[in-house]
């Protein structure tokens, strides 16, 4: 309950789903790249960022609005535009494939 105000039964599913959408788009910039730095880099990267947000006191999330948007994975909007990211990274790696 430290890190999350949401119901531990909501929270957990939509942490697997955004952890899924974002190893999609690791992943892609890995096989693409054919090295594993560009993803450790986008990793880091966005960590340092959601983490300065977050801890920075930049941004304050409302607890209603927290399952909604929140910059790390478990938020609908997060999981949606990881989602989409590794959709459209996979698509085109399909058709150039192809």
């Amino acid at each position: 309950m430290g890190y999350t105000s949401s119901d531990i039964k909501l929270f957990i599913p939509m942490v697997i789903l955004g952890l899924v959408a974002a190893s999609i788009v690791y992943g892609e910039l890995r096989f693409r790249t054919r090295s594993l730095w560009p993803a450790v880099l986008a990793h880091t990267s966005a960590n340092a960022l959601i983490l300065t947000l977050l801890f920075g006191n930049y941004i304050d999330i409302s607890p209603s609005l927290h399952f909604l948007f929140t910059p790390s994975f478990e938020g609908i909007l997060m999981i949606v535009l990881f989602a989409a990211m590794g959709i459209l990274l996979y698509l085109r790696g399909a058709r150039q494939m192809a």
